[in-house]
């Protein structure tokens, strides 16, 4: 390993080294461990189909784990990484926040449900996803952006009021 130059080239050797592990040891008790520690390897080399099937892999076989949560949301990630329709990546997302509310990943998930051109262009179903950001998610810094797009709607309606009501709680 000393002789390696290229970052590449050590997240490569450790990929094959966690696919040994794991076929070598399938019962081992800290396989979601491995999955999550594989799959993102396996993201940062841009193997991004990999990395979703790893991913998936970890969340489907142990969904209790503390590492599901993030999981799906990484899967999320790869999906979105190799341009997969959005009803998959919504899929991924929304298994973080419906099943994983509480996860540090929910609100993100849940944020990036729907596109920003879905919310910049006034899609009804996207807004009313949105209006319900601050409420489930008060303390996460994609409610005060939600109040912005929210905001940011309501002048593109006329309605004034609500406009600056909902500017005023984004900052």
């Amino acid at each position: 390993l000393y002789e390696i130059d290229n970052k590449q080239d050590y997240l490569h050797i450790a990929q094959e080294s966690i696919k040994q592990t794991l076929e070598e040891f399938p019962n081992n008790s800290s396989i979601d461990a491995s999955l999550n520690l594989l799959g993102n390897i396996q993201y940062k080399l841009g193997e991004y189909e990999q990395a979703e099937d790893t991913f998936v892999k970890l969340a489907n076989k142990y969904p209790d784990s503390p590492l599901a949560s993030q999981a799906w949301f990484w899967a999320s990630e790869c999906a979105d990484w190799q341009h997969k329709a959005p009803e998959s990546i919504r899929f991924y997302r929304m298994q973080v926040f419906e099943k994983y509310p509480t996860s540090p990943f929910a609100p993100e998930a849940y944020f990036n449900f729907y596109s920003f051109a879905e919310y910049l262009n006034g899609d009804s179903q996207a807004l009313h996803h949105l209006e319900k950001m601050p409420e489930k998610y008060p303390y996460s810094p994609s409610s005060s952006i939600a109040y912005y797009l929210l905001g940011l709607n309501y002048k593109k309606l006329g309605e004034s009021n609500l406009n600056i009501q909902q500017l005023q709680r984004a900052v």
